[in-house]
């Protein structure tokens, strides 16, 4: 059985502890009683096709991810179980369940959850939203080698209150595509050591956020633009994931979150030339543009 949690002591998710747990195969048929004809969601692969679909049911909500589990949850509830599929190791389902499982969770529950790559500074959590391949998850390891302590890759868990908008450190693994993994000297078969704590998830503010929008010319510098509060509420949509988007509350709050975000952080369009051989250029500008100060002995715990 895996068992971890999530202790939330802010916002609203004071008081939750969610807690991850394995289901006998022999409960599978009634594990996914009520799937059908109550999809609300379907997550694609890059290369196209449905990696993953949400279902919402009178009792259960259900995310169905094959050839890993069947994640099921009730609405109010702290624990959240999962039905593994065939072949598939305790160790890839705890890692797609705080990878990506969770967050979606506590977005159904009340927080958020971005396409989001992140490291850590003194005045906050830097986060770089994109599309799959933008070099969001480039771009935060690197700073992490200048000293900067990476906190999130691929997605990122926002609790939002007035006048307060926190990212919560859920453990992941940082992932480079191969290029990025060569330029670094990383070794691609050597599995890297996991960042952050279920147990213990750091609570930082968010200091600002950058939608990496595509490339721009060659030889131009990278262009990074301060967006107003509608522009950055229309960008940050585009990169937010929702459980149920037919939900109507559910949406009205996801909705008042981000206003919430695009009020209370800077939020910055990033176009660069995609190329490694510029990376540091880009790294130098983000920084500047944000007003960050160097690293001191930054931890995400």
């Amino acid at each position: 059985m895996i068992r971890v949690s999530l202790l939330a002591e802010a916002g609203r998710f004071r008081g939750i502890m969610f807690r991850l747990t394995t289901a006998s195969p022999a409960a599978a048929v009634e594990f996914g009683r009520g799937l059908d004809g109550s999809c609300v969601q379907e997550w694609m692969r890059v290369i196209g096709g449905v990696c993953a679909r949400a279902f919402v049911g009178p009792n259960w909500h259900w995310i169905v991810w094959p050839r890993v589990a069947t994640f099921r949850f009730r609405p109010g509830s702290a624990v959240v179980e999962a039905l593994p599929d065939a072949g598939a190791s305790p160790v890839a389902i705890e890692d797609l369940y705080g990878r990506y499982i969770l967050p979606i969770v506590m977005q159904a529950a009340g927080a958020e959850a971005i396409h989001a790559s992140a490291v850590l500074a003194p005045e906050g959590v830097l986060a770089f939203c994109g599309e799959r391949g933008a070099g969001k998850s480039t771009v935060a390891f690197a700073l992490s080698r200048r000293g900067y302590a990476h906190y999130a890759d691929d997605v990122l868990a926002l609790d939002v209150a007035r006048h307060r908008v926190e990212a919560l450190s859920l453990p992941f693994e940082p992932r480079l595509r191969p290029a990025s993994a060569e330029f670094f000297g990383a070794d691609p078969g050597r599995r890297p050591a996991q960042i952050g704590s279920l147990a213990n998830p750091a609570r930082k503010p968010v200091a600002a956020l950058f939608v990496i929008e595509g490339a721009n010319r060659l030889a131009d510098p990278p262009e990074i633009t301060p967006l107003s509060e509608a522009v950055a509420l229309e960008a940050l949509l585009s990169h937010a994931h929702c459980f149920n988007p037919q939900d109507a509350p559910a949406r009205k709050r996801h909705v008042r979150n981000y206003l919430e975000i695009s009020a209370q952080v800077p939020v910055f369009s990033v176009r660069y030339s995609f190329g490694l051989d510029r990376l540091e250029e880009l790294l130098d500008a983000l920084l500047r543009c944000s007003a960050i100060t160097p690293p001191t002995a930054l931890s995400v715990c």
